[in-house]
């Protein structure tokens, strides 16, 4: 636990990566995973092309360790989405960058 509480010391941010979405391209479900070196709530908002968001995806009192998200294609409204890309947007305190994302039918 002594590397979580330098890390914080030094403002390293609480997410340490974020591994490639997987599957991508994808048709049903893309999963995204992190690694949380403190307790954190965790908010992914997802933009389409024209950059509206149609979905945020979030894990709330995340305990640290792995964790993992998950996207089904569907907006909030629960409608299925139609091809094409899209952008997984981490929110700004995680200092994770944004992810392209194909969704195929």
């Amino acid at each position: 636990f002594e590397i979580f509480y330098f890390l914080a010391y030094m403002g390293i941010p609480h997410i340490l990566f974020f591994k490639p979405a997987v599957p991508n391209p994808f048709s049903t479900q893309v999963k995204f995973s992190v690694e949380l070196t403190n307790g954190t709530d965790l908010y992914i908002d997802i933009f389409d092309l024209l950059g509206r968001k149609v979905k945020t995806l979030y894990g709330t009192g995340l305990m640290p360790g792995i964790k993992h998200l998950s996207w089904d294609g569907k907006n909030d409204l629960g409608q299925k989405l139609g091809n094409g890309l899209y952008f997984a947007h981490p929110e700004n305190e995680s200092g994770l960058e944004t992810v392209k994302l194909v969704l195929i039918k």
